[in-house]
């Protein structure tokens, strides 16, 4: 009875011894749960053993393909698994003739990396730890500096012997696109916008962050006289196209925002001409709201043989059709109404005639 219950004993000691040696396995599983959902990428370095097998333990790449090379096994496309469902994969095929029962191990020693440069505040190689889209990517090296343009954030992307770039907006396109192992982030900083036209300091100009259509033209020391200011144009690339905006400067210029390479260009307003009995013929600035009447007075006024109620407007539609006004300017001047004066346009002819009294 007593040999019976010493077998017993022993039977149950090296259940308890088997169960301690798996235990390690067990345990290495679930320190690294963080890692069984990882899915393996191109670049991983990984760590590949065999339980009890202290030959088989080796630490292999995977390849741009996606494969590594292991022992017994050749090339095996892990890459888009997780460390499990790749370990199953490798004890199938070990299975195939050179195991019985091969309980495959994967840890992921190194993540495959990308790079971080340009206006961030630490610029570097970072490990590709799951999915990271573009703001992840800027997150982890410290995030970007001030003159940072994150409208126009570049990523170069290797695709066997082809070269990709994107140029992505990091807060709309940014956050669906995801990184992929050496890709290349830059950040640039801000670039220059031209100035151009009716102002007083034409010329090129850093751009800063949020800088609006009215700080720009403040940047370059304010308008002309003559300046347009109705309809200033901007013209942008977008997605290598050109686009062109009209912003009219008192409603929209504290709302729109300049992006890099934008162009501004202020135009003049077009000629008005003013011709016949007036003291200083000529051609003149024409501006939003002017009259006949203001048109008369820029001129220098009715000379003294001046018709001065024979006003005629010339006015060319846009059928090239001529249209003609007649205005009582004398009248106007004397009586104040205002009533019979006409609002001109761009290009509008005004003719002053003799009078014959």
């Amino acid at each position: 009875m007593k040999k019976i219950f010493l077998i017993i004993n022993f039977i149950l000691f090296i259940g308890i011894v088997y169960a301690q040696e798996e235990s390690p396995l067990q345990k290495s599983e679930e320190g690294k749960s963080g890692q069984l959902a990882y899915k393996i990428k191109p670049g991983d370095s990984l760590e590949v053993s065999v339980y009890g097998e202290p030959d088989m333990v080796r630490t292999v790449k995977v390849n741009e393909e996606g494969k590594i090379n292991y022992t017994f096994t050749g090339e095996v496309k892990i890459a888009g698994l997780t460390v499990k469902e790749a370990a199953q994969e490798i004890e199938t095929l070990l299975k195939d003739g050179y195991f019985v029962n091969p309980q495959v191990n994967i840890f992921v020693k190194e993540y495959a990396k990308f790079f971080v440069v340009g206006a961030v505040r630490s610029e570097g190689q970072y490990e590709l730890k799951g999915n990271l889209s573009l703001p992840d990517a800027i997150a982890l090296a410290g995030g970007a500096k001030d003159n940072a343009d994150l409208s126009r954030v570049k990523v170069v992307r290797k695709k066997g012997a082809d070269i990709q770039e994107y140029i992505l907006d990091l807060e709309t396109q940014g956050k669906n696109f995801l990184l992929e192992p050496t890709d290349r982030v830059v950040v640039e900083e801000y670039g220059k916008i031209s100035v151009l036209g009716e102002v007083s300091r034409p010329d090129n100009y850093y751009l800063t962050k949020n800088t609006t259509l009215f700080d720009a033209i403040a940047l370059a020391g304010g308008v002309k006289e003559n300046a347009d200011l109705s309809k200033i144009e901007v013209t942008r690339i977008e997605e290598g196209q050109t686009k062109d905006y009209f912003i009219d400067l008192s409603t929209e210029g504290k709302k729109f925002i300049l992006k890099s390479q934008d162009s501004i260009f202020v135009r003049a307003y077009n000629k008005i001409s003013v011709l016949g009995q007036v003291h200083k013929p000529g051609n003149y600035s024409f501006r939003e709201g002017m009259t006949a009447v203001d048109a008369i007075a820029i001129a220098g006024g009715f000379t003294e043989i001046a018709n001065q109620n024979a006003v005629q407007v010339v006015r060319v539609k846009e059928d090239k059709k001529k249209e003609t006004f007649y205005v009582p300017v004398g009248d106007i001047l004397r009586t104040g109404d205002k009533s019979k004066d006409i609002i001109l346009k761009e290009g509008d002819v005004i003719s002053v005639a003799e009078s014959f009294f």
